[in-house]
């Protein structure tokens, strides 16, 4: 029977592991964090994602020492690949685990590496794999690359409908490879290392341009005196070639670097860096528009919402946190912070999971995510008596407005 372990159970690698258990596979994980350990192994989910407290009730253990991996048939590696300051992709934490998957390798295991990686980075484990072993892939061991595709809290439905990428150098890496994820996914698509490399990151990078795209008209009506909100829908309403998201903040742990993973092999300026350009420059544009009209220096000021996406519990990358820099530099005289879908052991020092309520005493408040309850809470401000100017980018308050006061909803 086949044993899979994963290495690296947080966002990618946990909803895998329980979705093969789910399955019928003998599935265990590998992880360092002791927090995420122990609330696994109690049988507690350490984050938001829908579908998998009751596989992870009957049981799913995860272990710190990575010689575990020595009963596996299979090792399935989702390590991140941050992205340096300077566009350059950081593979140390591929090759901390590859060293350690190493001094605990046995002849014919199967090794699929999950996250995203730039194009090249299969050819460079394949190569350090095989300097620093006794094994060659393909004949004593076995390689591939099937790419992560879900939308972070959608894992457990998108894991039985999303075809598969299997990238692989041999036919023997791509068949065990299939055999794993036919048990979940309804297709299969095969090809080579880079083909997959790339399918994943244009996957990635291309809502990130069309959002770009979003922003950029929203600063350029702002620029000439219009409103972005009134546009879009005459853009997009009745019409067949309209479809232009609303603006926001595009962050996260894959838009706000997968780009780089390309532009690092590139020493021109192109239309992924001015994309990386106009998304990074919302928060201060945000800013930028209210300080035209309203002083923050003094003021009370709160942050609705604090994760990188709707209805998340995810913070990392959130464009968010460069928002708070940015009103800091302003001078308020407090910032509060509201995001009811944050777990407080997760979070940083600074983040407060406060009571929506206290966010009635705000002069300003920015709206930093859309999450489905905020609407509701935006609306009912209009009951206050002191005035609030609020900053609403995503146009959760479906007031048509990027900037209006609790006076004016409707």
């Amino acid at each position: 029977m086949r044993k899979v372990a994963i290495i690296g159970t947080g966002r990618v690698g946990l909803p895998l592991g329980l979705s093969l258990k789910d399955a019928g596979l003998d599935v265990f994980g590998i992880d360092k964090n002791r927090v995420l350990i122990e609330k696994v192994n109690s049988g507690e989910m350490p984050f938001h994602e829908p579908g998998y407290s009751e596989i992870l009730k009957k049981g799913f253990k995860i272990f710190e020492d990575i010689s575990a991996i020595k009963d596996a048939t299979d090792i399935i590696i989702t390590v991140g690949t941050p992205l340096l300051n300077h566009v350059e992709t950081d593979l140390s934490f591929i090759k901390n685990v590859l060293h350690s998957v190493i001094d605990n390798l046995r002849p014919q295991q199967n090794i699929i590496m999950r996250s995203t990686i730039a194009p090249g980075t299969m050819e460079y484990v394949k190569n350090y794999l095989e300097s620093n072993s006794p094994y060659r892939v393909g004949t004593d061991i076995f390689l591939s690359y099937c790419p992560e595709r879900l939308a972070e809290g959608k894992a457990y439905n998108e894991l039985k409908v999303l075809p598969q990428v299997i990238g692989a150098g041999d036919p023997r890496s791509q068949e065990l490879a299939e055999e794993i994820f036919l048990k979940l996914s309804p297709k299969i698509h095969k090809t080579n290392f880079v083909n997959a490399e790339l399918t994943k990151i244009c996957n990635n990078i291309f809502p990130y341009i069309k959002f770009a795209t979003a922003n950029y008209f929203a600063y350029i009506s702002e620029h000439f005196g219009g409103n972005i909100y009134e546009i879009l829908k005459f853009a997009n309403e009745d019409y067949p070639r309209g479809g232009i998201p609303v603006p926001g903040f595009s962050a996260g742990t894959c838009l706000r670097k997968d780009f780089g993973m390309i532009n690092e092999h590139f020493p021109f300026a192109d239309i992924l860096i001015s994309a990386w350009k106009i998304n990074e420059f919302t928060p201060k544009f945000l800013v930028d528009t209210l300080s035209d009209t309203k002083d923050i220096k003094g003021s009370t000021v709160g942050i609705l919402g604090y994760t990188f996406k709707k209805d998340a519990d995810d913070i990392r990358d959130s464009l968010v946190v460069k928002l708070y820099r940015y009103i800091e530099r302003k001078s308020p005289k407090v910032i509060l912070i509201s995001d009811f879908n944050i777990k407080s052991d997760f979070v940083e020092d600074e983040i407060k999971n406060l009571d929506q309520n206290l966010l009635r005493d705000v002069d300003i408040l920015f709206v930093g995510a859309n999450h489905t309850d905020y609407t509701e809470f935006l609306q009912g401000l209009v009951n206050e008596a002191r005035e609030i100017t609020i900053v609403d980018i995503w146009n959760v308050g479906k007031q048509n407005k990027l900037v209006y006061t609790n006076k004016e909803i409707r």
